[in-house]
């Protein structure tokens, strides 16, 4: 350790005796060390509160009013000066006494009368440690304001994030039985829902973009402004909406160059309802339509889905095909759901495996005919039970309405 590293560092002796605490004072000083003293413990505690900063206390055990392990102990439990590295000085070998100072927090002793060069070498082992102690610290408080300076522009992006999807209240013109679970895992998220009414009739959308957090995010709002765009476009079918969706997320991710190889995507469902017929449009990028209804003939209810394209949105291809239009003549009391894959690839459960699509359908079948709100409750409880104490895997959208 260098003399200008050691004109950093600032040891306070404590001890009832004038005569070791000149001799302790004189040799540290000889190594550039500053010193302050106190007599008793008390003064000694006064002083490492005050405006000086020390960096050590070398305090001697048997003292008068407050002994050096009481001392040690209200410096533990003092959040202004716990970290000091405390030495204690004792002319006591009992290794019990020994351990004792130990126990109440001492980093380190030294017997009396003590040898110059052990004594040097304890001090100088014990700064070193606080020096690397401090520089820890100090990168953690960085570390910290960091993520708080993050936290704080993804609570903020979060903000504007649904600002972007449209409000949830106004499904219920068109669709008084509904509900959306929309669980992202992160603050911001890569699943989003879309939804456009004119009069009778209703485009909805549920989306699930390549990646989650940040990255997930920003495809997002890409894809909710361009749908938006698409659906100026008055009529437009699903099928083709998907189509335009594709080539647009492909144009702005350059994935018609060749040189540029990105897995950047969505999935997503899309449906055209008309609130007067019944009759529901839709076409999917991976994402499936599932209808929950009552079988005339048998009276038990069938779980019918409707399949998606194997396309998700994003690279172009040459061998591309267009995505189908599937056109369906919904009945009274049909339930009505889209997700995205985040519920079912939760881990959780007693053996920690992913939830999987065939236990999500389950639950949709028991929960298919109760009202939508307690629908709602389930799905949510039941993902939270599953999860357990297990960290959330992805983000997670549900989506579902009843035919009136």
């Amino acid at each position: 350790m260098n003399a200008d590293k050691l004109l950093k560092f600032r040891i306070l002796i404590v001890d009832d005796n004038p005569n070791n605490i000149q001799l302790l004072g004189n040799i540290l000083k000889e190594q550039k060390y500053e010193v302050g003293y106190a007599f008793d413990g008390k003064k000694a505690l006064e002083q490492l509160k005050g405006p000086i900063n020390y960096d050590l206390v070398l305090l001697d055990i048997e003292m008068p009013l407050m002994d050096g392990f009481a001392t040690c102990r209200a410096i533990r439990e003092d959040d202004d000066i716990k970290e000091i590295p405390v030495i204690f000085l004792t002319a006591n070998v009992d290794p019990d006494k020994i351990v004792a100072g130990l126990d109440v927090g001492g980093n380190d002793y030294v017997t009396k009368p003590f040898n110059q060069r052990e004594l040097l070498a304890r001090v100088s082992t014990q700064l070193k440690l606080k020096a690397r102690t401090d520089q820890v610290n100090e990168m953690l408080q960085l570390l910290k304001q960091k993520e708080f300076n993050t936290t704080s522009s993804l609570h903020y992006a979060s903000r504007i994030q649904n600002a972007l999807l449209p409000p949830k209240q106004l499904l219920k013109e068109v669709l008084q039985e509904h509900f959306i679970f929309y669980k992202p895992r992160d603050i911001v998220s890569g699943d989003f829902y879309w939804f456009k009414m004119t009069e009778n009739l209703l485009y909805f959308s549920i989306a699930d973009c390549t990646g989650h957090g940040v990255p997930g995010a920003f495809m997002s709002i890409l894809g909710l402004s361009m749908l938006n765009e698409i659906a100026k476009e008055r009529t437009i079918t699903p099928g083709l909406m998907l189509a335009k969706l594709k080539k647009m997320i492909a144009d702005s991710l350059w994935h018609q160059n060749p040189e540029s190889i990105t897995n950047d995507g969505i999935d997503l469902a899309i449906f055209l309802y008309d609130s007067r017929t019944k009759i529901i449009q839709y076409a999917g990028a991976s994402r499936p339509l599932n209808i929950i209804r009552k079988n005339a003939l048998s009276g038990e209810f069938d779980f019918i889905e409707i399949r998606a394209d194997q396309m998700p949105l994003g690279t172009l291809h040459k061998d591309d095909k267009t995505f189908t239009n599937n056109t369906l003549q919904l009945q009274a009391n049909d339930m009505i759901y889209l997700y995205s894959d985040g519920y079912a690839s939760q881990f959780g459960g007693s053996k920690n495996r992913k939830f999987s699509s065939r236990k999500f359908k389950e639950l949709l079948m028991e929960i298919h005919d109760k009202p939508v709100q307690l629908q709602e409750s389930l799905v949510d409880t039941t993902f939270s039970e599953w999860m357990g104490d297990y960290m959330q895997t992805d983000d997670v959208l549900v989506f579902g309405f009843r035919i009136e």
